[in-house]
């Protein structure tokens, strides 16, 4: 933290990626806000239809690395008052080993095995996204999160704690929902309504690829760069 307030104050700009951080930027870093320009993360989209079979077991896809402050506990939580749904929890990403061995233990301890499947490094992603229905993430922080835009360009209802740039994106109940740091409660609460509602979930995730498709395109973030330092350029 002393060595980032030593480098800030030698930067001319400073690039953020959410108004989360750029808060958290001016307020506890003492950061000037003329050195500031806020960049949203992108996505590539793809315009492919996305099909919405019914009476299946419903996939929901939960990417993040297998760190303790990305919290998969309070959704293997969240999940135990729900179990007798039907749907399957894929965890995308590698990380802590110990970590890892106790989220698996734990979802043994809750008689759950069935319902949580762990991928670890993925090598077929875009097929694992293909297939999900429900986009998650239950981290205790974030900068802003490219997989919450990788979901929406998938037209997946996103369920993600209020933390860093999360509520820039998601719309409480027009494209999926948002819930307090630790409320497993609300996030069972949710994510059983997703499952049990397919009109809802797809009502949801077209909504989502609506926004993602007009803010967080590739190309649009190309210029958003492009003009960025081309300015720069012409004002040195």
């Amino acid at each position: 933290f002393i060595e980032s307030k030593i480098l800030h104050k030698r930067m001319r700009y400073i690039l953020v990626n959410s108004r989360a951080v750029y808060k958290q930027m001016t307020e506890e870093e003492n950061v000037k806000k003329e050195q500031l320009k806020l960049i949203y993360n992108s996505v590539k989209i793809n315009n492919s239809k996305k099909k919405y079979p019914k009476n299946k077991r419903i996939r929901v896809i939960f990417l993040a690395n297998l760190i303790p402050y990305k919290n998969h506990k309070l959704v293997i939580e969240a999940c135990r008052d729900i179990k007798t749904l039907n749907f399957q929890i894929d965890i995308v990403g590698d990380g802590d080993k110990n970590y890892t061995k106790e989220l698996q233990n734990l979802v043994l301890k809750y008689k759950m095995k069935e319902k949580f499947k762990f991928y670890g490094k993925c090598r077929f992603l875009k097929k694992l996204l293909n297939e999900s229905d429900i986009g998650i993430l239950s981290s205790n922080e974030e900068g802003f999160s490219n997989s919450i835009l990788e979901y929406m360009a998938k037209k997946l209802p996103v369920i993600a704690t209020d933390v860093g740039g999360n509520s820039e994106v998601i719309k409480h109940g027009h494209n999926g929902y948002i819930v307090k740091k630790g409320d497993y409660k609300n996030f069972s609460k949710f994510l059983k309504k997703l499952i049990l509602d397919s009109n809802l979930r797809k009502k949801l995730g077209s909504a989502g690829f609506k926004i993602v498709k007009e803010k967080f395109e590739v190309s649009k973030n190309i210029i958003n760069y492009y003009n960025f330092y081309k300015n720069l350029l012409i004002n040195n």
